[in-house]
């Protein structure tokens, strides 16, 4: 297949204490890539060094060159499985980039440019309607109630033994308040997961 480029590389990189993966150039990566040169390979072509310390970051280079987000920040993923599923989908395009075939690196775009630095709003607005799948419910059909039993009590049951969050459920569209502790413990559970990844 014909495409852009010609190389598709994962650079493993120790950030120390670096954890804006927004603001991570190419400089940053402990002197192991200096801005717009190529990264050192192994014999598959790749880059895999031998770190010292906490890999913080993983960036994906094409011939050489970091993959940026629309809003021109580096792409720095925060763990290698993540890095070699968004260089597989870059390995995947032609002669033009389709986007859309693409969905992992347009999830990674949009948490640089748009969850870095706005946690807080970003914790916000998951709260305001994380629970509404899971605590609003049908009473008919009754295939319907039992799949909604079936995939979705677990999954509250989990929430309440992993996090103590007891969330409530309802039949119908009607607003039903949850307990403070569960939205308290829904948002310490949140601002962990945005903030380790």
């Amino acid at each position: 297949m014909r495409r852009l480029y010609k190389e598709v590389s994962i650079l493993a990189s120790p950030l120390e204490g670096e954890a804006d993966f927004s603001r991570v150039s190419e400089k940053s990566v402990g002197g192991i890539v200096a801005a717009g040169n190529t990264p050192p390979r192994n014999s598959q072509g790749e880059f895999r060094p031998s770190l010292k310390g906490r890999v913080s970051a993983f960036l994906i280079f094409l011939d050489g060159k970091s993959i940026k987000t629309p809003m021109c920040a580096t792409l720095a993923l925060p763990t290698r499985t993540l890095a070699e599923t968004v260089a597989e989908e870059w390995r995947g395009q032609g002669e033009k980039i389709a986007p859309e075939t693409m969905p992992l690196t347009k999830l990674a775009n949009t948490a640089i440019d748009r969850v870095v630095g706005r946690e807080e709003v970003v914790i916000g607005r998951i709260l305001a309607y994380a629970n509404d799948l899971l605590c609003y419910r049908t009473e008919a059909p009754a295939d319907l109630v039992a799949r909604q039993n079936e995939g979705w009590n677990p999954l509250l049951e989990w929430a309440a033994g992993r996090y103590g969050a007891r969330l409530r459920t309802r039949v119908g569209i009607v607003h039903v308040a949850q307990p403070e502790e569960a939205v308290r413990r829904s948002a310490m559970h949140w601002r962990s997961t945005i903030r380790s990844s």
